[in-house]
């Protein structure tokens, strides 16, 4: 199974493209908070989507791209098995959560680590868009739950109050942003550095020793952030 990543533009988000998708998912057990402590209930249903179910989404992604967000596709031979969406809006008390508005594979994708992949990526988009932490409001079956605690998510500190009313069944996460964004500033202090070492002992002239040095820190830089992204294939 070869999988390809594709950062999805507006035009590329259409009804036809999930008509493919298949949603089905046969809940059992779920996660409900009582008395302050989470506890595995007994509730059983089944989740699908019908045409009015994809033209919401459809128009929430688009919303998603036009107010600064990201998408990315997850495809096999040109068919989207499976997406996520990052919003651009920053909150919280600092500021620092972004919110990941869905995740999902298509029923028969699951469990091949099409899912981790994609959750790297909107961690990707999340730092870019300059958030420290990743918001989950996520659906309350154990094996979502599952799945985002396998990632590392925990419950968040601070709630969003229109993801709790929108749904007020669902789990709400977090996830600590870790990755090269974080660590732009000690390559270009390091570049710098060098760059200054560089000018002085074999140049002899440290501003243009410095120069090379940023240049140098910032391909190097960017040049990692491009091999991160090439990588997600599978």
């Amino acid at each position: 199974m070869k999988i390809k990543y594709k950062k999805l533009k507006k035009n590329n988000i259409s009804p036809e493209l999930f008509r493919s998708f298949d949603r089905h998912q046969e809940v059992t057990h779920c996660y409900r908070k009582e008395e302050g402590k989470w506890v595995i209930k007994e509730i059983s249903f089944v989740e699908e989507w019908g045409e009015e179910e994809i033209k919401e989404l459809v128009q929430c992604l688009k919303n998603t791209l036009d107010t600064g967000g990201a998408v990315w596709g997850a495809f096999e031979r040109g068919v989207c098995i499976g997406f996520t969406s990052v919003e651009a809006e920053r909150f919280g008390t600092d500021r620092g959560y972004v919110e990941l508005s869905c995740l999902h594979i298509s029923n028969g994708y699951r469990r091949h680590g099409i899912g981790k992949k994609l959750f790297s990526l909107a961690c990707y988009s999340a730092q870019w868009l300059g958030a420290k932490r990743l918001y989950i409001s996520s659906h309350s079956a154990t094996e979502t739950q599952a799945f985002y605690k396998a990632m590392g998510c925990i419950e968040a500190r601070e709630y969003k109050k229109e993801a709790v009313e929108k749904e007020p069944c669902d789990c709400q996460l977090e996830y600590q942003l870790h990755g090269l964004k974080a660590y732009r500033g000690m390559f270009l202090l390091l570049g710098i550095l060098a760059g200054g070492f560089y000018g002085n002992v074999v140049l002899k002239r440290t501003i243009l020793g410095t120069i090379v040095g940023v240049c140098f820190a910032s391909f190097f830089y960017y040049f990692l952030n491009a091999k991160e992204i090439s990588s997600f294939k599978k």
